[in-house]
């Protein structure tokens, strides 16, 4: 065996057409060999078009060798029949992997080499091998040869970790996160500045920085800092003041290479702004600094904080703040740090060993949520320095003041102060514009910088004391918040709505006014069925496309719980005889007025056409709740879910709702036990497997790609692309498995690309038939469940599913994701979304 070189993972992703002679279908299963090294997939039973992602390793050795493939069909009671066969060469994999090495291509995407198809080779297309921040990867289709036809993707990535002695230079920079829970979040990129090129920096900024160890006053006691200092800011930015100290503010261009510093944490953070640095210097181990958080007025209420270690390793601690609940003190003070040491018990803790040359980044509500410190250790003998990066604001008395209304009179209540940020406030670094090429985000991109929804709430449960538009206020009031953007600036509102009878004129309006964006603002109610909370984000994205907003608020909000009842033709007089009452909500929302049937009738029409059992809906539904269940005690749909505090009368207590109602309701024996409620004997959909009705609304604050650079927002995802598609009212199960690719063609993707999909689960027939039909691996597919276990308020649910497919993005670290829903009267909607990097997390207690 030759020079080992590192590890080749292989990750047989699917195959098309694997069937052997004139058989209907087969039971392939794929072996691969590399050398002596063998390796097989699993066997996936009776299926043409086998969906594996599966990752198999081998050892790379040198001279590198070709991989052989071949696919078999299984069979119980003969030698297993060969399909096909096919090889891939490594040599230009690996070969790509060097050179990458070589050129230290650590982040972003870069194409290396082209394979083309030929005689020699199984290729059916062009093969791209591209390093995909410091990954270099070949996707390839290969066509099989020899006894069958058919094709097969890989996707292939070598690893060199084998080598025992990394080289120190190496700049790999395996960037870690983790989500703390109610948008709270820390990045850790322990490989941030190369090794060496870190060392310079420490030893210029050791001995060139006019470090002071001065006194500060503690508790009404003066004390020396535990640590050495320096300030640098920005000119124009208020004094800073901590402890009672205020540190004289030096000069940018004072130390030129601070600018560079700052320049590559720009680059790693792409619109992100920062205009003062704070420098601290711990000697050794009794250096430290104690609890606290950087939560001061001047930064904000959701502050970025990036932090650069150099020399000795330290450990970092965070603490969750134990006296009340985020949700409880919102943008409180916090007591005093006493309070907090002589606590016993802490929620959550996590701890990180700041390496040499790392980059630690907090952002979202982590200063208002956590405390962090940095503690004595005696075993940390040599020096550390550490450069805290923030944005300071400047506090301007707003000329609009604030008045309330109290006995018919209108009465001055206090000045409002402002918090603005300077357009010149970064120090010779600016974000990237929209012609670098570093840049994600052009100028009529449509960047999602706010989403919430409220829970969903069981049919004439918690929430039904909340009317439609009242819900979609607080949805609407939420989303602005979380975006960091006053309601002033909203342009045009889009809200979806079915069940609008009872509700007044416009609801659209009555929740964009309710939620205190301007009268000025354009407001329409939209009515798609059950894609109107999506249409609504898709005409939203249109009006920002065509340069006609650059903010705007989409969403959808429905109460099916006060949904009326009525006399259909009492206008016309009732002169004898018995009244008809009318359900509004079945015949305005659950009725094929083309047909004159329910819609579950539908539902068991696409259930007898795609061949689709009683007992595979009723395991699909039992998955969809435990998938739910298991969602929320992670904690997985807080980030998405708004808090809604019900009252339930004058001198009575509170409730907070804060938890999806449907999911409190599983019971798989009763589940598998219900009848049939639409057809008779033979039928298979009930209610069990289809989705239940449900309260609730879910909003998203859309922006222009111009914009959001220019107010400093974090955006969230971008919108790439969207589609509609329709067919015979009756078979409305299937529209989306139409709307699907159309809306990924619009984004200029391929359907591999995509990372994880929400359908909405209007039954568990439709989720099971548009898998089926799109061929989707269904462990990616509504990951945390759908529509039959958290609801489906009708208006909403087109953007509840959006909201719940980019917190599935965050935690997974996924990049490309689709939504799709079929609407009554035939029809679908579908919307293809990107994360953007600075939005992905980790779910975890610790990254470490």
């Amino acid at each position: 065996m030759g020079e080992k070189l590192g590890l080749l993972k292989v990750v047989v992703v699917q195959g098309k057409r694997l069937v052997i002679r004139d058989f209907k279908s087969s039971d392939p299963y794929v072996v691969l060999k590399l050398g002596d090294q063998v390796a097989k997939t699993k066997v996936i039973n009776s299926c043409l078009n086998p969906v594996w992602n599966e990752e198999l390793t081998f050892s790379l050795t040198d001279p590198v060798g070709v991989l052989n493939l071949e696919v078999f069909d299984k069979d119980r009671f003969k030698a297993d029949d060969e399909m096909g066969h096919a090889n891939l060469n490594l040599q230009p994999l690996v070969s790509a992997a060097r050179l990458s090495h070589v050129l230290r291509v650590s982040s972003g995407e870069m194409t290396l080499r082209k394979v083309v198809p030929d005689s020699e080779n199984c290729l059916v297309r062009e093969s791209c091998i591209t390093s995909v921040n410091g990954e270099v990867v070949q996707s390839v289709w290969l066509r099989l040869r020899g006894v069958e036809s058919g094709e097969i993707e890989l996707k292939a990535e070598p690893e060199s970790q084998s080598n025992p002695n990394p080289n120190p230079n190496d700049n790999i920079k395996n960037t870690k996160r983790i989500d703390l829970g109610n948008g709270s979040e820390v990045v850790y990129v322990p490989r941030f500045l190369g090794y060496d090129d870190a060392w310079e920096f420490f030893n210029y900024l050791d001995k060139s920085i006019p470090w002071e160890r001065p006194t500060i006053h503690i508790f009404g006691r003066s004390c020396r800092m535990q640590r050495d200092t320096c300030y640098i800011a920005t000119a124009g930015l208020p004094d800073l003041i901590y402890s009672g100290y205020k540190p004289h503010a030096y000069s940018w261009n004072e130390f030129p290479p601070l600018k560079d510093i700052l320049d590559a944490v720009h680059k790693e953070l792409p619109g992100s702004i920062f205009n003062s640095l704070l420098l601290n210097r711990y000697k050794g181990g009794n250096d430290y600094v104690s609890w606290h958080a950087d939560d001061e007025k001047l930064y904000g209420s959701t502050p970025e904080i990036a932090s650069v270690t150099f020399g000795c390793e330290r450990e970092f601690l965070l603490k969750k703040k134990p006296h009340k609940s985020s949700q409880e003190r919102c943008d409180e003070k916090p007591p005093p740090l006493k309070r907090f040491k002589r606590s016993s018990s802490h929620i959550d803790q996590h701890s990180f060993t700041l390496k040499h040359g790392s980059l630690l980044v907090m952002r979202g509500n982590t200063q208002r949520d956590w405390l962090h410190s940095v503690p004595k250790r005696a075993k940390a003998e040599t020096t550390r320095i550490n450069l805290t990066f923030r944005r300071v604001g400047i506090l301007e008395r707003n000329l609009k003041t604030c008045y309330f209304h109290i006995y018919n009179q209108w009465r001055l209540r206090r000045a409002v102060y402002e918090l603005k940020f300077l357009d010149h406030s970064v120090a010779m670094a600016q974000p990237p514009s929209f012609s670098s090429p570093d840049s994600m985000i052009k100028p009529r991109d449509v960047c999602i910088v706010g989403v919430a929804r409220t829970p969903m709430g069981a049919f004439l449960g918690s929430l039904s004391s909340f009317s439609a538009t009242q819900l979609g206020s607080i949805a609407i009031q939420s989303a602005l918040k979380r975006a960091n953007l006053d309601p002033s600036l909203v342009q045009e509102v889009f809200f979806g709505n079915v069940l609008s009878a009872n509700l007044g004129q416009a609801p659209a309006r009555q929740a964009a006014l309710g939620a205190c964006i301007l009268n000025s603002v354009i407001c329409t109610t939209v009515n798609k069925v059950c894609a109107s909370g999506m249409k609504a984000v898709m005409l939203a994205s249109q009006s920002i496309q065509l340069g006609i907003n650059d903010v705007v608020v989409a969403g959808g909000m429905e109460s099916m719980s006060n949904a009326p009842k009525y006399l259909a033709e009492a206008r016309k007089g009732s002169r004898l005889g018995h009244d008809t009452i009318v359900d509004g909500m079945l015949k305005d929302g659950l009725w094929d007025v083309y047909n004159d049937f329910g819609m579950g009738v539908c539902a068991e029409i696409c259930a007898d056409q795609h061949a689709i059992t009683r007992e595979e809906q009723d395991s699909y539904a039992i998955q969809s709740f435990e998938r739910g269940i298991i969602a929320q005690k992670k904690g997985l749909l807080a980030w998405e879910i708004v808090p809604v505090a019900v009252s339930e009368g004058r001198g009575k207590k509170t409730t907070v709702v804060d938890k999806d109602e449907g999911l409190g309701k599983f019971d798989a024996a009763k589940l598998r036990k219900l009848g049939p409620s639409f057809k008779g004997d033979g039928g298979s959909v009930t209610a069990g497997n289809a989705s239940s009705i449900s309260d609730g609304a879910a909003a998203l604050v859309l922006v222009s790609g111009e914009k959001a650079i220019k107010l400093g927002l974090q955006v969230i995802a971008k919108i790439r692309g969207y589609a509609d598609a329709a067919q015979a009212p009756e078979l409305f199960t299937t529209a989306p498995a139409l709307a699907i690719p159309k809306a990924i063609s619009a984004a200029g993707l391929e359907a591999p690309q995509i990372d994880y999909y929400e359908i909405n689960e209007a039954f568990s027939v439709v989720a099971l038939a548009n898998q089926k039909l799109l061929g989707l691996n269904p462990e990616y597919v509504n990951v945390h469940g759908g529509a039959v276990s958290l609801g489906h308020p009708l208006g909403c649910s087109g953007a509840r599913i959006l909201v719940t497919l980019l917190g599935v993005l965050r935690q997974k670290n996924g990049r490309y994701g689709v939504a799709g829903i079929c609407n009554g009267g035939g029809g679908a909607s579908a919307l293809v979304v990107e994360l953007m990097p600075v939005a992905v997390a980790k779910v975890g207690p610790s990254l470490l």
